[in-house]
């Protein structure tokens, strides 16, 4: 199987610690999330038809670390509960990843504060809600193994952050394409040349029936290269979804949320790169870190530290590592569960050799 290294349309990733975002002595509220589900028994329709059915339930965010905007993208309406006033958006997790408040702009320019559900880096997908529930909601595909090469589809979203409603149509290019982000996860994907530019990562990939097909999240991004652009098939994203929202629980007297979680996610919290380290050996520093929950602080490995090796479950098989990919990979492919231990064979800033260890833990992301 060929595999495609593609970027996501926001940069790097930093991840945040855990920390609570709501009132532990409030009660969470029961939900009764209503979603409309595309029965694809539609009639095709035109492309002109097609967006005027859906444009509404397209919308614009802007992501801020306190008062500063970070970054901004793209989501879309696809449910909502009455009863405690909310509707809720799919968006791309690196929209929103870093930030601590959010900002929706529907189509009529209206701006609505959102909160985040919950979020999952592993899939790239986030759910965020807003106070506000006469809105249009898309209707999502249960089911996108009908689909079909050269099937014409649109994409609705906010280019480069500063085109919000812009249309784009063309066709899908690839079913089920493999492609491996730059944190080296493989992720399956709908490839399509609609045109996308940073900015459209969260918004919408319609069917003419009118149906959200997926999720845009990414394109290849390279000189002279144009038309591969990428989404996150509808039904992967419903999993995600629906796992999220069972999950987290909203505190209604505080209007906020305890964010929901994947079972099973583990997270290390850190950003690394190849280095040459004190032996004239490749080995991966450290180079950002936020506070690692899975450890002690006398085990933890540290900003700077360079790691040389390591070793799942046992403090006896170490493999060496001497880049990001090649680490990763090992993780990835040692079908981790939660509890297991990983080993490291660590150089701290002082060239001192001494091994580290950690158990994984439940990663929920949080703001």
């Amino acid at each position: 199987m060929k595999y495609l290294k593609i970027a996501l349309m926001v940069g790097v990733i930093s991840l945040p610690g855990l920390t609570s975002c709501s009132n532990k002595q409030d009660t969470p509220a029961a939900l009764s999330v209503e979603i409309q589900y595309q029965d694809n028994t539609i009639p095709i329709t035109g492309i002109e038809e097609t967006v005027e059915a859906v444009y509404d339930s397209v919308v614009a965010i802007d992501s801020y670390t306190d008062s500063s905007l970070v970054g901004s993208g793209s989501g879309v309406l696809f449910a909502y509960d009455e009863a405690n006033d909310l509707s809720f958006i799919v968006t791309c997790h690196h929209v929103i990843e870093g930030c601590n408040s959010f900002v929706v702009t529907l189509s009529d320019q209206t701006e609505l504060d959102a909160t985040l559900v919950g979020g999952d880096p592993a899939t790239d997908l986030a759910v965020l809600s807003v106070q506000e529930t006469d809105l249009t909601y898309a209707a999502l595909a249960k089911d996108t193994n009908n689909l079909r090469l050269g099937q014409q589809v649109i994409c609705i979203g906010n280019p480069l952050g500063i085109l919000p409603g812009s249309v784009s149509s063309g066709i899908i290019s690839y079913l089920d394409r493999s492609v491996v982000t730059e944190d080296y996860r493989t992720m399956t994907l709908i490839q399509t040349d609609v045109a996308i530019n940073s900015g459209n990562s969260g918004g919408g990939l319609f069917q003419l029936d009118g149906s959200l097909i997926g999720i845009v999240n990414a394109k290849f991004a390279s000189s002279g290269v144009e038309g591969l652009g990428f989404a996150i098939p509808m039904d992967t994203a419903l999993k995600i979804i629906e796992e999220l929202l069972q999950s987290a629980q909203y505190h209604p007297e505080t209007q906020q949320w305890e964010t929901g979680s994947i079972e099973g996610r583990w997270n290390l919290e850190g950003t690394f790169q190849a280095y040459n380290s004190f032996k004239n050996e490749t080995v991966l520093l450290v180079t950002e870190l936020a506070s690692n929950p899975t450890a002690s602080d006398y085990n933890c490995f540290a900003l700077y530290d360079q790691i040389a090796a390591v070793s799942i479950r046992s403090d006896s098989h170490y493999q060496a590592i001497s880049s990001p990919e090649e680490f990763y990979t090992i993780l990835y492919q040692s079908d981790l569960k939660i509890g297991d231990t990983i080993y490291l064979e660590v150089y701290n800033i002082y060239g001192n050799l001494r091994t580290v260890s950690f158990d994984l833990i439940q990663y929920r992301y949080t703001v």
